[in-house]
C-alpha cells in the first residue's frame, strides 16, 4: 500500500516546528559563582520547595527550568 496522496507537507510543517524548538534551547553554561551557590545550597537541602526554587531563580539570575534540571541532575549524580 503505497501512501502518495500528497500529504508530505504536513510532515515538514511538523519538522519546521520542531526545528524552531530546537532553535529557542540556547545552552547557557552557569557561572563558577551561580555553581558554588547551587553545591552549597544542594548540601542544606537537596528538594527545595516551590518557594525557595524562586527565590534561589531570582538571586542567580536563573530560569525555574534551569533550577529544576540542576537539582534533579545534582541528585541523579549523587546516586551513583
Amino acid at each position: 500500500m503505497d501512501c502518495d496522496d500528497g500529504g508530505s507537507s504536513g510532515n515538514e510543517q511538523n519538522t519546521s516546528v520542531d526545528a524552531k524548538k530546537r532553535e529557542k534551547r540556547i545552552c547557557q553554561p552557569y557561572t563558577p559563582q551561580q555553581i558554588q551557590r547551587l553545591k552549597a545550597y544542594f548540601k542544606a537541602c537537596p528538594h527545595p520547595g516551590e518557594s525557595q526554587r524562586h527565590k534561589l531563580c531570582k538571586y542567580l539570575n536563573l530560569e525555574l527550568a534551569q533550577m529544576k534540571f540542576w537539582f534533579k541532575n545534582k541528585r541523579t549524580q549523587s546516586k551513583a
